[in-house]
């Protein structure tokens, strides 16, 4: 669900996957592979410690308009054979290599082990997390309610299958996450901004990378990612955190009816009752009032509708403030 696994012991390492097993199965590819090896190298800058990167140039070129006419085009990246990109991490560059190479990407496992500090520690008293609450999917296949908010969910992040369809819930979830961060502390990983806030950045900053170049494949998979790991992640108060340090980074880099902002916009409005419990959220909204704007724009006539005829309202009981 939220990407394929493999560990990559050194990002700088690319070898590996430059070798026609590893190429993607897709037929656009596949069809170039001869040209992608006759082709030339381009040398990539990335970050600000200007890490080095080498790569042939077809896969890239292949990628979008844009990055066919950065590389091919005679302006001075595709004469010199080398592209400055210092606004880019060298782990989304990586993860962009591999997409070009295998059409698909997977995060680098984390080595860390979990932590507690005053950031990752959860609101109420006592010591080890315990009773994880309900990720968004585990609450949705819960509730018996079948109001304008189970529609608005069913519709926005479970493609509309309802109940019937359902996979097994918490199971799936759990497992998931424990592969997902590579250690066994499920609780404690999914209590730990260090192990969570990787994962769910690596998928933004990429779908900004993809987005910047129009590879419009790319950003579908970005998505789909990010609404899998929103929909399956217990919701924590970490996991608040994080989502609300994200929205301010996600406005600056993307525009007025973008996807992500309405993906993001989606699951704050689906959650609501969970997300505004305290200060944090008020202040987010005025910090980045087109946010706010967005999910009134979000915001279903079926809402309004079972606010004038007053319906028994859904609670997301045992979330975090």
């Amino acid at each position: 669900m939220l990407g394929k696994r493999k560990r990559f012991d050194t990002f700088e390492n690319l070898d590996e996957y430059m070798q026609p097993h590893h190429l993607p199965l897709q037929s656009s590819l596949a069809n170039i592979w001869p040209r992608v090896m006759q082709s030339r190298d381009i040398k990539f800058i990335v970050g600000p410690e200007k890490k080095e990167y080498t790569v042939h140039e077809a896969p890239f070129a292949n990628l979008s308009p844009p990055l066919s006419a950065l590389l091919t085009g005679g302006f001075q990246e595709s004469r010199e054979g080398k592209v400055i990109w210092d606004d880019t991490d060298p782990i989304t560059f990586v993860l962009l290599t591999q997409y070009a190479y295998q059409g698909d990407y997977s995060l680098p496992e984390s080595k860390a082990a979990p932590t507690f500090s005053e950031e990752n520690e959860a609101p109420e008293e006592g010591d080890a997390p315990k009773n994880l609450p309900r990720s968004m999917q585990g609450y949705f296949w819960a509730t018996e309610h079948r109001g304008s908010q189970h529609h608005f969910v069913n519709d926005k992040f479970f493609h509309g299958k309802g109940r019937d369809e359902k996979p097994s819930p918490m199971d799936q979830t759990q497992s998931i996450l424990r592969k997902f961060t590579g250690i066994e502390a499920f609780e404690k990983a999914c209590r730990d901004v260090e192990h969570l806030r990787p994962m769910y950045m690596h998928h933004v900053q990429l779908y900004f990378l993809a987005d910047k170049y129009t590879i419009e494949d790319l950003k579908e998979i970005c998505l789909a990612r990010i609404r899998n790991f929103l929909s399956e992640c217990p919701g924590t108060f970490q996991l608040k955190t994080i989502l609300f340090e994200s929205v301010p980074i996600i406005y600056a880099w993307t525009v007025h009816g973008d996807s992500l902002r309405r993906l993001i916009s989606q699951y704050f409005l689906a959650n609501m009752t969970w997300i505004d419990t305290g200060t944090r959220f008020k202040a987010l909204r005025r910090s980045t009032p087109e946010f706010g704007l967005d999910l009134l724009d979000e915001i279903p006539h079926s809402y309004w509708r079972e606010l004038s005829e007053g319906p028994n309202e859904l609670v997301a009981e045992g979330w975090e403030d």
